[in-house]
């Protein structure tokens, strides 16, 4: 097993959102997310999927456990959500930062709803450590050949953004 990689971007200014394309089988991919920073505190790095250039914003059924260094665990499971939430609360302190990996499946599938996993760790200054563990489906069967990554507010300032088709 390999990884090839299909798409990135390096954040450097700022940007209200990241779209790593290129899913054109039906091949598992894994999505790198590294050092994600961004312009305002307390700040959720969500996701969705896209085709070509248009996010879907509905259909998402969502479920993951968090684990944080300063509360117990707590449960999320949520339908017909938006998007996906993959790191809550990072914000512009030095060190806090936001990074995941993401597995897609059923991407290029257009008979078949797209899903995925997701284990994000966040790191706040106050301080603090939290990590999920979960996963999604886009209740829709449709081709996505994208994923589009924003934030609750404002914009990224930096991050590295990568995805690689599992071979």
């Amino acid at each position: 097993m390999g990884l090839a990689q299909v798409d990135s971007e390096i954040v450097t200014s700022a940007v209200s959102t990241v779209t790593l394309t290129g899913i054109d089988s039906d091949d598992v991919y894994m999505v790198v997310v590294n050092n994600v920073i961004g312009s305002a505190d307390n700040n959720a790095v969500r996701f969705r999927v896209s085709t070509d250039g248009t996010p879907k914003t509905t259909n998402y059924e969502v479920a993951y456990e968090r684990i944080r260094t300063d509360q117990a665990y707590t449960h999320h499971a949520g339908a017909s959500e938006p998007n996906i939430t993959i790191g809550g609360g990072a914000g512009t302190n030095t060190g806090e930062a936001v990074n995941c990996i993401i597995y897609l499946y059923n991407m290029n599938d257009s008979s078949s709803y797209s899903y995925g996993t997701f284990e994000p760790s966040v790191y706040m200054s106050t301080p603090k450590l939290e990590a999920n563990t979960g996963g999604f489906v886009r209740e829709v069967a449709e081709t996505n050949n994208e994923i589009q990554f924003h934030l609750q507010s404002g914009n990224f300032t930096s991050g590295t953004f990568a995805m690689y088709k599992v071979t």
